[in-house]
């Protein structure tokens, strides 16, 4: 509920000590136990590619390749890594990307293609779990 009375009149709110769902700050309950969402695919696919990206050199022949490759995507875009779903499926499919990355990079791209290939995709691979340690080492 709120205090309409002195919304604009009161300069300092105190600060929230608990959350839960009897002191009013949610809606709604929740439908699903929190601990058992899982984000949608694409979307650690999204978040993975955003820090494989940002991680590159700025400088480096890979990253210039990524601004040419994509010419229609801003400067500002490609540096940040904020790609969509289709153009990670381009940049999986191209050859030539993984030629201009140096020796620490082609492994961690090694490892982010074998997760989305064997894990994010549409089937499950078998060594999953050894994948996804992988990358986390890469």
């Amino acid at each position: 509920m709120r205090d309409t009375t002195v919304h604009y009149n009161r300069k300092h709110w105190p600060q929230r000590t608990k959350f839960s769902v009897e002191s009013h700050n949610v809606k709604c309950e929740p439908l699903v136990d929190l601990q058992k969402m899982l984000f949608p695919l694409l979307h650690i696919k999204l978040g993975l590619m955003k820090q494989f990206v940002t991680a590159l050199d700025k400088e480096s022949a890979a990253s210039k390749y990524l601004r040419d490759f994509f010419p229609k995507l801003s400067a500002a875009k490609v540096k940040a890594g904020v790609f969509v779903g289709p153009q990670i499926k381009k940049i999986l499919e191209c050859t030539e990307f993984s030629k201009k990355l140096s020796g620490k990079e082609k492994k961690a791209w090694g490892s982010f293609v074998a997760v989305v290939q064997g894990f994010l995709g549409n089937h499950k691979a078998e060594n999953y779990v050894e994948l996804v340690e992988a990358l986390v080492k890469n």
